[in-house]
């Protein structure tokens, strides 16, 4: 018995499924979904993710169906520019900043997945419903619904890629790992639209006391106007809109309303969330304070199932790949299973701890926060004489390290 068993068949769990085939291993996915579909609005994918891509051969298929990205603009609620960070290439890293459509990084990896490690790597329609271990190795329980007979299936090691809700995480550490509620309501979707400033640039607009936005390209030339797809993210506090009686969070057109007053000479906010052309995602943003362990023997977690974090710092998605990337290098390694999965943890919990926890502070957002702060939430006529250069780009680089007072977190496994 040398297999290792994935549950999950999101970013995680098909990152490590194809990293750790790279490796040497035999594995198999369990996945409670009946189909894969290509679900979801757009994420960013930072350099450092973008190395595990070009390790696993996946950039330029990658690239051929995303924006690179070429930088980080912030504004005020007024539409301001307060300053702009180089990304990616333009930052001097060897490897692109891609932005993408969830489900289109999803579908990328699945397909790489089949071809590499054989049609049958993947188990649809398999819920996990129990998981027990000894010195041996694991053995998991799956439903395939209520009439099928139970399946059990040994391996030698579990890891639960299986989301917020991880089912391994709760068999792990119990039911009672509730998601803190941040007291902030999000509307995603995305929008077929002329590009704006570089055609390249993803914009910060705003906190969400007063309403934020985060607006990015993640598809060129969907039609023959050359217009793009645009992802966008609206955070508001709840205490904006929850004892106001005409506002409705799953009217588009309220959420528009609210923003009226965002239609910039660079872009029309307004306009750009009414034109929206799939279903509108609004949730409360929620994370989950850090675990203590995410290991116990041969199981262990990777993802949102072991440090789900709020979408301020377009880290989610990124730090999700960083652990299956890790995971399979420690495994490799040579060291025994369990030493291999504690090496891991060891390497990554304090890094995405950090991260969940600063971006509870807003750090990305910290630059906006002062600028408004120093301009007493008007309008400025001068911004170099709110701030220097140097000042601006400080607060513009989140410091996650301040979080915990430990050194820079790595983005790498060592």
């Amino acid at each position: 018995m040398n297999q290792m068993i994935i549950v999950g068949a999101g970013i995680a769990g098909l990152t490590l499924a194809l990293s750790l085939h790279k490796k040497g291993f035999r594995v198999k996915v369990y996945e409670s979904a009946k189909n894969i579909e290509p679900l979801g609005v757009g994420l960013n994918l930072q350099p450092y993710a973008m190395k595990v891509f070009a390790e696993l051969g996946l950039l330029e298929k990658l690239q051929e169906n995303a924006v690179t990205t070429q930088e980080m603009v912030f504004f005020n609620r007024y539409g301001q520019r307060l300053h702009s960070l180089p990304l990616g290439l333009r930052n001097g890293h060897s490897v692109p900043q891609l932005s993408i459509h969830r489900g289109v990084l999803q579908q990328t990896l699945l397909d790489a997945a089949r071809q590499r490690l054989g049609a049958d790597f993947l188990l649809t329609g398999h819920t996990l419903r129990d998981v027990v271990q000894d010195d041996q190795g694991v053995i998991a329980t799956f439903s395939q619904g209520p009439q099928a007979p139970l399946v059990q299936v040994h391996c030698s090691a579990l890891i639960g890629a299986d989301g917020v809700r991880s089912q391994v995480c709760r068999s792990l550490f119990g039911e009672h790992l509730a998601p803190v509620d941040r007291a902030v309501h999000m509307w995603r979707g995305v929008t077929v639209a002329p590009p704006f400033l570089s055609g390249a640039s993803m914009v910060r607009i705003g906190v969400p006391a007063h309403g934020k936005l985060v607006i990015y390209p993640i598809r060129d030339q969907v039609n023959e106007r050359g217009e793009q797809l645009i992802n966008w993210v609206a955070e508001l506090d709840r205490a904006l809109f929850e004892h106001d009686p005409e506002f409705a969070p799953d009217r588009l057109e309220d959420l528009a309303r609210f923003f009226a007053s965002r239609s910039f000479d660079w872009l029309d906010i307004p306009q750009l969330l009414m034109r929206s052309n799939q279903p509108i995602i609004q949730t409360p943003m929620a994370d989950r304070d850090p675990l203590p362990r995410w290991t116990v023997g041969r199981i262990t977690l990777i993802g949102d199932a072991a440090h789900p974090m709020v979408p301020v710092g377009s880290n989610g998605a990124g730090q999700a790949i960083l652990d299956a990337h890790c995971l399979a290098e420690a495994l490799a390694s040579g060291d025994s299973l369990e030493q291999a999965l504690q090496q891991y943890e060891a390497q990554r919990k304090p890094l995405t701890s950090a991260i969940v926890l600063g971006d509870r502070q807003e750090l990305p957002d910290a630059l906006i926060h002062e600028a408004d702060r120093r301009a007493d939430g008007l309008p400025f006529a001068d911004f170099d004489a709110l701030m220097s250069f140097a000042e601006a780009r400080r607060l513009a680089l989140p410091d996650y390290a301040s979080v915990t007072q430990t050194n820079t977190p790595r983005t790498t496994c060592a």
